[in-house]
């Protein structure tokens, strides 16, 4: 009986979603208005928030510029940093009790548990009074005058002011698009959501062969033949691309030109130590120490089995083959393929697969 009269009230705000921005917003929406609703679909608080920096939650950073952030709206990006940089961060979840711990500039609950991110923050909305129903799925939004109607399966409220809050479709638990058509449908404009720090399909039958191998490597993106970025880190092979921190670092890239349908490569030099000429003569001379051990061997010390197999593949190097006997093609070939390995992407990842859009 309770529920069917608060149904009827009319709240001052309805925020859907209980996740990092619904929490903040209801902290510091409740210094200025009473009645104060949040709604969230799944069973618990702050679910993404649990999940994120591996389990740890690195909730601020104490590195930030400009060159940080890849948006297009960078100036609407940093001016939000501007009137909530790291000092006022930091003192906001002092206040609410949390003790952070540094790492390399990087801050982490004390606890280095993201579930006491989600706990602070979740007592402290509950100590403003403001409400939370759990298991809400709002699946209508709409107005009526100046009051918003928000329905779902087995309930209505009704809000003069409704803030969305329900995350992005990146990650893996059940987002959909419903707050971007009601954003459109209230008057904002929505730019495409792509899928970012992702995995990269790509085309040709090498991945079965590398699956699983994780290498430090370069990767330069080119897109339309034009070299767009390049990144440095590990690069992950999988069973049907790319992957690895410097993989995730280009993806947003990528997203948007295979939107755009233009051609998109990542090249990896996987001995960036070392321009080509270089690389050239320290396999010479490698080789005239060595001429007789054969090409199977002859990599032993650089490169893992299974990347070696498709180096000498690709090359047409019989692996038995004794290193003095390749042909000038041959080891143009090969040395090719170690500082200038070209893979074409032909898919990005799905939003299952993003950490975020």
């Amino acid at each position: 009986m309770e529920m069917d009269k608060k149904e009827k009230e009319i709240w001052d705000c309805v925020i859907i979603g209980a996740g990092a921005c619904g929490l903040m917003t209801a902290i510091h929406a409740a210094s200025q208005t009473k009645k104060i609703l949040i709604l969230e679909k799944e069973k618990k608080v702050g679910r993404k928030l649990c999940a994120t920096g591996n389990g740890k939650c690195n909730f601020t950073n104490a590195w930030q510029t400009k060159d940080c952030y890849h948006g297009e709206e960078k100036s609407l990006l940093w001016s939000v940093l501007e009137n909530f940089p790291l000092e006022k961060t930091l003192d906001f979840f002092s206040h609410l009790g949390l003790y952070p711990k540094e790492k390399n500039g990087y801050f982490y609950p004390y606890s280095e548990q993201a579930s006491s991110v989600v706990g602070i923050l979740t007592e402290k909305v509950k100590s403003l009074g403001v409400e939370i129903y759990l298991e809400y799925d709002v699946q209508s939004l709409s107005k009526q005058k100046e009051i918003f109607c928000l329905s779902g399966k087995h309930f209505v409220f009704w809000a003069k002011k409704v803030v969305l809050a329900t995350g992005s479709l990146a990650g893996q638990f059940s987002a959909n698009d419903l707050p971007y058509q009601w954003a459109e449908q209230f008057g904002h404009s929505i730019v495409p959501v792509l899928p970012a720090l992702s995995p990269l399909y790509a085309k040709g039958n090498l991945w079965g062969t590398l699956k699983g191998l994780r290498i430090g490597a370069e990767a330069t993106l080119w897109i339309d033949e034009q070299k767009i970025k390049q990144e440095s880190g590990e690069i992950q092979f999988t069973n049907y691309g790319l992957s690895g921190i410097a993989i995730f670092q280009l993806s947003r890239y990528v997203a948007c030109a295979l939107e755009k349908k233009q051609r998109v490569r990542i090249v990896l030099n996987f001995f960036p130590q070392m321009n080509p000429k270089e690389l050239e003569t320290y396999w010479n001379k490698r080789k005239e120490r060595q001429k007789n051990q054969k090409a199977k061997d002859f990599l032993l010390g650089w490169f893992p089995l299974a990347l070696q197999k498709v180096l000498w593949e690709k090359s047409q190097v019989n692996p038995e083959q004794e290193i003095s006997t390749l042909t000038g093609i041959q080891q143009e070939k090969v040395l090719a393929l170690i500082s200038c390995f070209s893979v074409e992407i032909q898919k990005k990842a799905d939003f299952s697969q993003a950490q975020v859009c």
